[in-house]
């Protein structure tokens, strides 16, 4: 890890010596991806349909997303303590959103602070924008707040999704919250295309032609994020309220379960 930041950082380094063209930082990660995505005159997303596109918005999202960015600068910063020292312990951003609402907190603070837990009795989301910052460093800050507003998207979707005959709960762990509604829309944990579901399309308008529907073949990944990305952009708009919650709910199982493929709406 401390080589490969060293090796970045030198690369980088001798990029500014030379005088940088427009891209030349971006390029360093991501070669001409970035080429691609800059030079196109389509940056609504939602209208878009070019697949090469979005593979490479994909691309930039997994480098630049906050949540990942800030882990790898807290890595760097305290690289000595983390792994070779010891004093403190490194979770990944996907591996604090693996853990449930109260323990991102928990290992947040390990990450931060070894002797300075928070394991107060109130809850974490109701006192930790009165606790004093000065402390800790803007990225754990950050962390913190990103950690609080994901919890808030996770409990306001399970809250709105709630029905009857899918009452997923917020303790669940996360591979039974996924299977409980892939068995809700589809029936079947194994092979699921949400959009094909009788579930999804018996909800409101029904927006995909019966003549269309082989195309979206009942074994594909349910996850797959152009397979997502496409009735995105082409049916969204025509959505009814509960179709919308489907998509954003089947996006946060993926999440949880660390299907990174899954990350089209939220990073």
């Amino acid at each position: 890890f401390e080589e490969y930041f060293e090796n970045t950082l030198n690369y980088i380094n001798e990029i500014k010596k030379k005088g940088p063209k427009e891209n030349a930082y971006l390029s360093v990660i991501l070669g001409n991806t970035n080429l691609d995505v800059s030079n196109s005159n389509d940056m609504f997303f939602t209208t878009n349909d070019n697949i090469n596109l979005l593979r490479n918005l994909d691309k930039i999202s997994s480098h630049y997303a906050l949540g990942h960015f800030l882990i790898l600068k807290l890595a760097l910063k305290n690289f000595e303590n983390y792994f070779m020292q010891g004093e403190l312990t490194f979770f990944s951003w996907q591996k604090i959103l693996q853990h449930n609402i109260s323990d991102r907190f928990r290992l947040l603070d390990i990450m931060c602070d070894a002797d300075g837990i928070n394991y107060s009795k109130k809850k974490r989301r109701k006192s930790y924008l009165k606790n004093n910052k000065n402390s800790s460093c803007d990225e754990c800050n950050i962390l913190e707040f990103l950690i609080h507003h994901f919890n808030k998207y996770q409990m306001e979707l399970i809250t709105n999704i709630y029905q009857e005959d899918f009452n997923t709960q917020v303790l669940l762990e996360h591979n039974h919250i996924k299977e409980d509604f892939l068995k809700f829309m589809c029936n079947d944990i194994d092979s699921c295309n949400m959009y094909s579901s009788n579930n999804f399309l018996t909800e409101g308008i029904n927006v995909i032609p019966v003549e269309s529907r082989s195309s979206y073949s009942s074994s594909i990944n349910p996850f797959n994020l152009e397979t997502n990305f496409f009735i995105f952009t082409k049916q969204y708009n025509y959505f009814s309220p509960k179709k919308i919650i489907y998509m954003h709910f089947l996006n946060l199982t993926g999440l949880l379960s660390s299907l990174k493929k899954n990350f089209f709406i939220i990073s």
